[in-house]
């Protein structure tokens, strides 16, 4: 047990101090008997002078068979020069026969002063003869709460369900997603440039008002198709540098117009909120479409001659 602060003093005594000084103490307990595990109350009271140098002895908590379970706040009120001092304690005791409430120290202008050590009986609860007795009985059986168990049943099949998908999309989604990814762009440029117009339009962004993402998917179309097919550096450069970069191409003049209004209203959507319409929309994505077709891979020409295969380009 943790040692406490506690104040007492010698009960009913007075110190060795000038007359003018009467310091009493007085200490007592709400019972003297108790039963096994009842708890008992110590009341400790105290009047020393005002301005008077004193030191509080501390509790040990060792004496053998008594348990302290609560402490008070320290109580301290004047009163015509002196200072009214009350402090509670609660113990118990699971030991029976004598407790004693040790003897206490305290030092007041450097001489020590002893309260006296008094005991509590403590006993065992009294057992009438009459009372009746009875048999320790059988567990009792329990019977099966099956609408709990059909409940955790589902909350852990619901858990496993979500922990599977997530394994599965981790592991197994993902990787294939990424196979897919893999084999589109092993396409040759034009058909995979046109493969992607073919999912942009699908997602129907600037139909849900996702203007900058779709005209920013659009633009990243035809920069990838200019690296593969042309080998242009135009993911890097800004929309106004691609189409300085395709003017190299010699593109007819009316898809020239188209194009450089096309890449300058991605920039007007991307950097000034421009928030372009139907008729906007639809024109970019057909101006983009027509670039591509423009550069269209002629298909081969396949010939038989004395029965071998020529293929031209």
């Amino acid at each position: 047990m943790r040692k406490l602060v506690i104040f007492t003093f010698a009960v009913a005594i007075h110190f060795a101090l000038p007359a003018q000084d009467s310091i009493s103490f007085t200490t007592w307990a709400d019972t003297n008997v108790i039963l096994l595990g009842e708890q008992f109350k110590l009341t400790l009271s105290a009047s020393v002078p005002e301005e008077t140098a004193f030191e509080w002895p501390l509790w040990e908590d060792t004496v053998s068979g008594l348990e302290l379970l609560e402490v008070s706040k320290l109580d301290t009120t004047a009163d015509k020069g002196y200072w009214q001092i009350n402090q509670h304690f609660t113990f118990t005791s699971f030991d029976s026969g004598f407790v004693f409430i040790p003897p206490l120290e305290v030092k007041v202008k450097g001489q020590r002063y002893s309260s006296q050590a008094f005991p509590i009986t403590v006993k065992f609860p009294e057992i009438s003869e009459e009372q009746d007795y009875y048999d320790i009985k059988d567990p009792l059986d329990v019977p099966l709460d099956w609408w709990l168990i059909l409940k955790w049943v589902g909350i852990i099949s619901l858990a496993l369900a979500l922990i599977g998908g997530l394994i599965y999309r981790l592991f197994f989604h993902n990787k294939r997603v990424a196979q897919l990814r893999e084999q589109k762009k092993m396409l040759p440029p034009f058909e995979y440039a046109m493969l992607m117009l073919e999912e942009l339009e699908s997602k129907k962004l600037w139909q849900s008002g996702k203007l900058k993402e779709y005209h920013s998917e659009l633009t990243d179309i035809l920069r990838v198709f200019l690296e593969r097919q042309f080998a242009i550096n135009a993911m890097e450069s800004t929309a106004s540098e691609v189409y300085e970069k395709t003017r190299r191409l010699r593109i007819p003049e009316q898809l020239d117009e188209d194009l450089k209004e096309m890449l300058s209203l991605s920039e007007l959507v991307k950097y000034a909120k421009e928030k372009p319409g139907q008729l906007e929309n639809e024109k970019s994505f057909a101006t983009v479409k027509t670039f591509l077709l423009h550069y269209k891979p002629e298909p081969e020409k396949e010939e038989k001659q004395d029965g071998v295969r020529i293929s031209e380009s």
